[in-house]
Order: C-alpha cells, then sequence, then structure tokens
C-alpha cells in the first residue's frame, strides 16, 4: 500500500493529498511545495526489489507495501 500520511510539525496526522492540495497550518507551510512533492512521493511495489528496499529491513520494507503508513517530512529532508 502506498505512503498514506504525513506528520505535520504540531503533530496532527494528515493524508498526503490534503497536504499537497492545501496545509491546514495558519502559519503556512511547513517546506515548501515542490520540496513536499518530493519527501512525500513514494515508489509504488513493482514485484521487483529496489535497492534501496534491499538496503532497508525486511520487516519494514514488508510492512510497507502491506500496511499504510505515515511519514514525518521534516524527518525525510536531508540538510
Amino acid at each position: 500500500m502506498p505512503l498514506k500520511y504525513a506528520l505535520c510539525p504540531d503533530g496532527i496526522t494528515i493524508e498526503v493529498e490534503q497536504c499537497l492540495k492545501q496545509c491546514r497550518r495558519a502559519g503556512g507551510r511547513c517546506l515548501t511545495l515542490p520540496t513536499l512533492h518530493t519527501v512525500l512521493r513514494d515508489r509504488p511495489w513493482t514485484g521487483i526489489p529496489s535497492t534501496t528496499q534491499l538496503l532497508n529491513g525486511t520487516r519494514m520494507e514488508y510492512l510497507k507495501i502491506v500496511s499504510e503508513y505515515a511519514v514525518d517530512p521534516m524527518e525525510n529532508v536531508i540538510l
């Protein structure tokens, strides 16, 4: 299953489509829209493992394939 939720900096969980469509925070977006598109992008499972999947733990990658999950965009940004 694809990436379903994003964790806002204020602790609220929001669907990825809603986050990309319009930010719910009064202070504005936590990151720029192009950065959010990059960070919240998820590669669908095709049946052939990618290099990243092979480097990550087996259990984590399995759970990402079979269940909906959330990510914190601020943790996925490389500064």
